[in-house]
């Protein structure tokens, strides 16, 4: 049995889009936590439910564009899209 050359050894120990995707799943559980918690403020107001549900996604929303733009950019010191 002979030796073969063509071993692929990757880059990384673990795919970089597996990370992307862990990070967004971990920024949509902060973000929905938020919103819960705040959407109980709104429906103590008297809003209807159909206001709520705008009001928990717009908090969802915001909450992402907070980490993805500012925050994000910050941390890692690149653009979140640098590759595209």
């Amino acid at each position: 049995m002979g030796v073969h050359n063509n071993i692929h050894v990757p880059e990384e120990s673990f795919p970089r889009f597996v990370w992307y995707v862990i990070e967004f799943f971990i920024v949509l559980g902060i973000a929905v936590g938020i919103a819960m918690n705040s959407v109980n403020y709104f429906t103590q107001l008297g809003f209807t439910a159909q206001m709520t549900n705008w009001i928990f996604w717009g908090i969802v929303g915001v909450v992402f564009l907070v980490y993805y733009i500012p925050i994000r950019a910050l941390i890692f010191k690149k653009p979140t899209l640098k590759n595209i």
